[in-house]
């Protein structure tokens, strides 16, 4: 089973079933916080759903071309982040946190974990992440990713919402990792 301990705080799980009840509750506490970013928060409407979504991802690990985490804080879970898909090299990497956890550095250091594990553990040469105007337009930056190109997607009915698209080469991510060990061991 997948599992990286980041930090004495901060821990990264594989998604499996048994988290389906507490993922699902932390969607519905955070609905209004999450309808603001993502599409698809009001498409939850059970445990079931959140049960589906975690087979379908546990299928996708099997094969390769995917890897869906749960971020726990202190031992609770407080979001979820992962690629997607992963396919002709490219790793869509997708990631929620509740809004208590915003801010602290938590989904910072779960992603730059995981774009390690993506580029030395697939066979990902470029990972992309989208951000809506609502969210997380500083984390791409912070995680060396540059900008990409906007794109639209639907939120609803009628409802378009703006995405930024970033991205991240695998050279470009350990030429930056390798500067940080330089430093580091320098100072």
């Amino acid at each position: 089973m997948f599992y990286r301990h980041i930090s004495s705080d901060i821990k990264l799980s594989l998604t499996i079933p048994q988290y389906a009840t507490d993922i699902f509750y932390l969607i519905k506490k955070n609905q209004t916080w999450l309808k603001q970013r993502f599409n698809w928060s009001d498409t939850i409407t059970s445990v079931t759903d959140v049960e589906n979504f975690i087979k379908l991802e546990l299928l996708k690990f099997q094969q390769s071309i995917g890897l869906h985490t749960t971020i726990f804080y202190k031992n609770k879970i407080a979001g979820v982040a992962g690629f997607t898909d992963i396919y002709s090299g490219i790793g869509q990497l997708e990631y929620w946190l509740s809004e208590e956890h915003a801010d602290k550095g938590i989904m910072a250091a779960s992603l730059k974990e995981l774009i390690h594990v993506g580029f030395s553990n697939y066979t990902i040469d470029t990972i992309e992440m989208r951000c809506t105007e609502n969210s997380c337009q500083q984390l791409p930056v912070e995680l060396n990713f540059e900008q990409k190109c906007k794109a639209l997607s639907m939120t609803g009915m009628d409802a378009l919402k703006s995405h930024t698209v970033y991205y991240i080469e695998r050279k470009q991510f350990f030429a930056h990792v390798n500067r940080q060990q330089h430093h580091e061991l320098c100072t």
